[in-house]
């Protein structure tokens, strides 16, 4: 299947990654910028970038802080399905080398495929 996950669980190749970069950067009119500035002047055009680049940071906090709410409610979950297995078994000591309390390693991704 096309587009699927690598074994180093990388979506897609660095290639495939500069060619939407490339496509961020070039579709989105940076190669018209010089023209604009000269059509719109340079305080309107350096406020409106500076307003957009503003805009661009508040955007990707909060994509950011969606991301860390969905780790932590997906952890709250697992973590309370511990729990529930932990009190239905009888014995009180398991074979795990990780104690009670301990986060996962941050390098173990969120979702498994």
């Amino acid at each position: 299947m096309a587009g699927g996950i690598t074994e180093t669980g990388e979506p897609y190749s660095a290639f495939v990654g500069l060619v939407y970069m490339f496509n961020l950067i070039v579709g989105t009119g940076a190669l018209t910028m010089p023209k604009a500035f000269a059509s719109a002047g340079w305080v309107v055009s350096l406020s409106l970038i500076a307003f957009l680049a503003f805009m661009s940071y508040m955007t990707t906090t909060f994509v950011i802080e969606a991301m860390a709410a969905a780790n932590a409610q997906l952890r709250w979950k697992r973590r309370e399905q511990e729990e529930t297995y932990d009190s239905d078994t009888t014995s009180d000591y398991s074979d795990d080398d990780t104690g009670r309390g301990q986060s996962e390693p941050e390098t173990k991704p969120i979702l498994s495929v």
